[in-house]
């Protein structure tokens, strides 16, 4: 909903050309037509698809969910609910993650529900932190469970803060981690290790996450400039089996965006600093390991990437959902470098990154707001499965 105001003046000169009906993946299904211009939260196993997203309906804001099938309201107070994450509870439920007011409270405030896999909310809000809240990062720790990190404090002096949800959707005791900080992402190598990154004082940080406490802090990267008509909208992170990505994704005040990439190759020690990832399209096949089929082999050229969004693992092969030339589609990394790209369909101009998120069988599922016309959008879904 923040970006749709901005959005609106634009759309209706630049409303991208229908859906096509096939792609490589086949036909994406239309979820809903809503107001927004943030892309579906989204989760997916090899049982169920769950979305989320905001939507006024008879003057009133909702929470909405699909399975992918069907879109209900989610019987929750809403206000103005934005940054949606799903993230899988025990039972076949889902931890439903967002920020929002509260009824005591007109700052945004995280807050978290317990969802049934026939989208009925199960547990009342319960509101995390208690200060103004604008991030925050989630990560699924096996069994269930869940653990939260978000910036919390007045503009300009946040201080992060975490906790843990079991499998219940019941919180822990809040933890402070004792560093300034906002824009937090969490990742989690296949050994277990859970690193935390953050923007503090014009760079990137990171450290380990154990036992409540933070440890081996070290600096990662240097802010990259910015204009005064930019913004740094969102970190995330990644690693494959060599390398430690960072994608950075920008924002300007007319709602255009640019993305840039960072590599750390462990091995090597070697960091590269933010740059724009530019490829182009062989006629080579690269076997992503995913389903899908193949994508094509990356190789030097001048599309631009403006949109980027990792899938939240460490694997050998990192699927990226991508925006590029007007083409949404699935970039993939491999050691620490562009390998293959895959586009899918064509969507014109967007306001968010697609959401991507695999099963535990590597079916890519991903979701997005595709501008429709001066009132709406388009909110689509598109599986390998």
């Amino acid at each position: 909903m923040s970006r749709w105001l901005w959005a609106l003046a634009l759309l209706a000169a630049c409303a991208p050309a229908p859906s096509p009906l096939v792609t490589p993946w086949g036909t994406p299904t239309l979820i809903a037509e809503a107001p927004t211009a943030d892309a579906p939260a989204l989760l997916a196993t090899p049982q169920q698809v769950w979305l989320a997203w905001t939507q006024p309906l008879a003057g009133e804001t909702r929470h909405m969910a699909s399975d992918g099938q069907r879109a209900q309201i989610l019987a929750l107070r809403a206000w103005y609910p934005m940054r949606y994450q799903i993230l899988p509870a025990g039972g076949g439920r889902a931890h439903w993650l967002w920020i929002d007011r509260t009824e005591s409270a007109d700052e945004l405030r995280l807050q978290s529900a317990l969802v049934s896999s026939d989208l009925v909310a199960e547990l009342s809000p319960i509101v995390h932190s208690t200060g103004l809240t604008t991030s925050y990062a989630a990560l699924p720790l096996g069994d269930g469970q869940a653990l939260l990190v978000w910036a919390q404090g007045a503009l300009g002096s946040e201080t992060l803060h975490m906790r843990t949800l079991n499998a219940d959707g019941r919180p822990s005791f809040t933890v402070e981690l004792g560093v300034p900080g906002t824009l937090p992402t969490l990742t989690q190598t296949r050994s277990g290790t859970v690193w935390l990154y953050w923007v503090s004082d014009r760079s990137v940080w990171r450290g380990q996450l154990s036992d409540g406490a933070l440890s081996a802090v070290e600096h990662v990267s240097l802010l990259p400039p910015l204009k005064l008509t930019e913004r740094l909208d969102a970190l995330y992170a990644a690693h494959d089996r060599t390398s430690d990505y960072l994608f950075w994704q920008i924002v300007r005040a007319d709602g255009s965006s640019s993305a840039l990439l960072s590599v750390i190759d462990r091995a090597a020690g070697r960091r590269l600093p933010p740059t724009s990832l530019r490829f182009g399209l062989s006629d080579q096949p690269f076997e992503t390991t995913y389903n899908g089929g193949a994508a094509a082999a990356a190789v030097p050229g001048d599309l631009t990437a403006v949109w980027l969004r990792p899938l939240n693992a460490d694997t050998d092969t990192l699927p990226v959902a991508a925006v590029w030339a007007g083409t949404t589609g699935v970039l993939f990394f491999r050691e620490g470098r562009l390998a293959g790209a895959l586009p899918l369909m064509r969507t014109g101009r967007l306001f968010d990154a697609p959401q991507l998120t695999s099963d535990d069988e590597r079916h890519l599922t991903l979701a997005w707001s595709q501008p429709w016309d001066a009132q709406a959008a388009r909110l689509l879904l598109l599986r390998t499965r």
